[in-house]
């Protein structure tokens, strides 16, 4: 009888080691997967915030270039027009140059709006047309690759908007005497490279004081399927790269050849 007790207490033991250990391997599983699922929900969370965001961000950019097209025109069409007419009726010799001041005004502020020359020549005219009005405060050196080709609307001005927030940047933060504009096409990709040689700045410090505006060249970047790298130079100065792969283009003509100033 002392044999099989003694039997009976090793094996009860044994089992309550084995119970213990499975229930321990139970509840191991257990968290993990449980873990597993929080860490899944939080991250579809995170994902449903930030697509909410782009959404946000989105329809803030499509109701400000609608209100920019709208402005544009009424500045063109009917502020424009207006002031021609006064112009022809009014008499005082020393009033028509503030009149024509005011019409070259007009035209600028409309330009800067919804540039014409978007939409008719393409984004590599728009841009050399930009950068000759802004290089009379700053020495650019501009270089286009074929300025022939056109892409879709929704990319020729994601990519003129975010050159103008790139200048702006410059014009504001920098410090720069000198912007380097590089464009072109190959292996179905548009590459943009821009730099100026200011002190540079901290892309993260940038995103909160400027923050709309850099999420806007990131956002745009994006909505065209391209990708966005800042990276500093030896000198601190940033240099911006720019990517958008896959894109439908037309010819006008088929001979290539670069535009450079």
């Amino acid at each position: 009888m002392e044999g099989w007790q003694e039997v009976d207490i090793y094996f009860v033991l044994y089992a309550g080691t084995a119970g213990m250990l499975l229930l321990c391997f139970g509840m191991l599983l257990f968290f993990r997967g449980y873990s597993k699922r929080l860490l899944a929900e939080q991250e579809e969370k995170n994902r449903m915030e930030l697509d909410y965001k782009d959404k946000l961000l989105y329809s803030h950019i499509q109701a400000t270039e609608k209100e920019r097209a709208r402005i544009a025109r009424d500045l063109h069409d009917e502020v424009g027009a207006s002031l021609s007419l006064l112009r022809m009726q009014v008499t005082n010799p020393d009033a028509k140059p503030i009149i024509d001041s005011t019409i070259d005004n007009v035209r600028r502020i409309s330009y800067d709006l919804l540039p014409p020359t978007l939409g008719v020549f393409g984004i590599a005219v728009a841009l050399q047309t930009f950068f000759e009005k802004v290089e009379h405060n700053i020495a650019i050196r501009f270089q286009v690759i074929d300025e022939h080709l056109r892409f879709d609307t929704v990319t020729e001005l994601s990519v003129y908007r975010v050159v103008q927030e790139l200048v702006q940047n410059t014009f504001k933060h920098s410090g720069a005497d000198k912007i380097d504009f590089v464009m072109e096409y190959k292996n179905d990709q548009l590459t943009i490279i821009y730099h100026d040689n200011g002190k540079g700045y901290d892309y993260g410090s940038q995103q909160k004081e400027n923050g709309l505006g850099m999420k806007n060249i990131a956002f745009r970047i994006k909505q065209c399927g391209g990708t966005l790298q800042y990276k500093r130079r030896t000198d601190n100065s940033i240099e911006v790269h720019i990517s958008i792969p896959q894109l439908q283009i037309t010819h006008h003509e088929h001979n290539a050849h670069s535009i450079s100033r």
